[in-house]
């Protein structure tokens, strides 16, 4: 016994000794840890604020179809796509094809795969187009049978507008070509030979084509020239002139370009000229005049300054942070506004439409549309949760897409979202719509859509 209980009494020794090392060990390791840790810090962290998520349904694509888009697609977004009559028409494999807007299905195609450009017109049962040479064809717009192609290639064309009995093409920056609708033939050529730059912006009244350039002045400015609709003669030209307003009794009203005012007066005043649309020939001016508040100078940044548009009989224009409305149709110089808007907050550009009471504006900072309530100047909006790309209006319904690939369906009145699509986008064209179907111009895909039965 006596010697288990030496024996026992080392171990216990041993055991102590060991936990005492333990403790120690334990106690000059903590000992060794710095009071206070110190993460890796950033040099600067800003939370930016941002939009709830939008809530709607979700609708599922009807079809979908893919598309070319590796041939300038956003240089020509007006002319890639058309739907009318039931029929969706793009370019898919270098060909013109048409599908069927509720389906999906194709129904035709035109061009061997590398002929054509992609831009065309659809004008009145017709699909007009361009081959890459420059020429001009026609197509039967139900079954795609060529009724003409021109026996001239204009080289580069920008763009086809059809009016009346002619397609004009929009050459370069200076020209434009005539050609008979009916056949392709060839009738002129017209040219503003100081143009910088030239819209697709085109009118045609009392057999005058107008069009308007960018013509380098003192500043350069918008210029509107007059040609002879049957011989493309350059009539007349009016620089600092903007397209008409209204064409009526033989008279033109274009607005002239204010700018720049000068910083140092409260002075401003919008003028419309008024001109022969035949002989370009002053007739008269109207003036709409006021004051901004406040001390000079008097910058170009304090609201909107001189923009005008027409909408009916109502003329409205922009005067700083106040919208006037006068009577169009009534014009007496000096004459009080008959109303007055207080100009929505924000960095807004007019888009000088107004759609079912509301006069319409766009952020040019997140691409949010904006609308003022006519009956008592109240803002609204129509919202999503991520800058928008591409907006379109049909009826009562705004159609959004989103650079996050979300597109979306507003009410204009009640401003509330209706459906959503998941397009996996970021740039989008035109939005389309034939009948009930809705068709969302993706970059590489069209989208159809069938509308629920109260937005057909």
């Amino acid at each position: 016994m006596g010697m288990v209980n030496n024996e026992t009494k080392k171990k216990k020794k041993y055991i102590l000794r060991s936990g005492m090392a333990v403790v120690l060990a334990a106690g000059i390791g903590l000992s060794t840890i710095p009071s206070a840790v110190s993460a890796e810090q950033s040099i600067v962290s800003v939370h930016n604020w941002s939009q709830p998520q939008l809530k709607a349904p979700i609708v599922k694509p009807a079809w979908t179809l893919k598309v070319d888009s590796d041939n300038g697609w956003d240089k020509s977004l007006h002319g890639q796509a058309k739907a009318e009559d039931g029929k969706v028409f793009a370019f898919a494999g270098g060909k013109l094809v048409a599908v069927d807007a509720a389906s999906g299905k194709k129904l035709w195609s035109y061009g061997n795969g590398n002929n054509l450009m992609p831009n065309m017109r659809y004008y009145n049962g017709a699909i007009i187009g361009l081959t890459k040479e420059g020429k001009a064809y026609s197509l039967n717009a139900k079954n795609g049978k060529q009724q003409w192609i021109s026996s001239t290639a204009y080289g580069v064309v920008d763009s086809i507008v059809p009016i009346g009995d002619k397609a004009y093409l929009m050459q370069s920056s200076s020209k434009m070509t005539a050609l008979e609708l009916g056949s392709g033939k060839y009738l002129w050529t017209a040219e503003e030979p100081n143009s910088t730059g030239g819209s697709d912006s085109l009118m045609v009244a009392d057999g005058v084509v107008i069009r308007s350039f960018i013509v380098q002045g003192a500043l350069s400015s918008v210029q509107i020239d007059g040609f002879d609709d049957k011989t493309g003669k350059k009539l007349w030209g009016h620089f600092r002139q903007n397209m008409p307003l209204l064409i009526k009794d033989g008279l033109l009203y274009s607005v002239n370009d204010p700018y720049p005012f000068a910083d140092d007066t409260a002075d401003r005043s919008v003028k419309i000229s008024i001109m022969n649309v035949k002989t370009g020939a002053v007739k008269g001016e109207r003036v709409y005049s006021w004051k901004l508040p406040g001390e000079p100078p008097y910058t170009q940044s304090s609201g909107i300054n001189g923009n005008a548009f027409l909408d009916g009989d109502d003329l409205y224009v922009f005067q700083g942070m106040v919208i006037a409305k006068y009577d169009f149709a009534n014009y007496k110089l000096g004459a009080a506004p008959v109303k007055k808007y207080n100009a929505p907050y924000g960095d807004l550009v007019s888009l000088g439409r107004i759609h079912q009471g509301r006069m319409l504006f766009q952020n040019y900072n997140n691409g949010n549309l904006i609308g003022m309530k006519l009956e008592n100047g109240q803002a609204v909006g129509w919202a999503g949760d991520n800058p928008v790309n591409q907006i379109d209006i049909y009826g009562s319904t705004i159609y959004t897409g989103q650079s996050d690939g979300m597109f979306h369906a507003f009410d204009v009145q009640s401003t509330k979202a209706l459906f959503s699509v998941k397009t996996d986008t970021r740039n989008y064209g035109p939005t389309l719509k034939t009948g009930g179907n809705l068709i969302i111009q993706a970059e590489g895909k069209l989208i159809g859509i069938k509308l629920p039965a109260a937005l057909k």
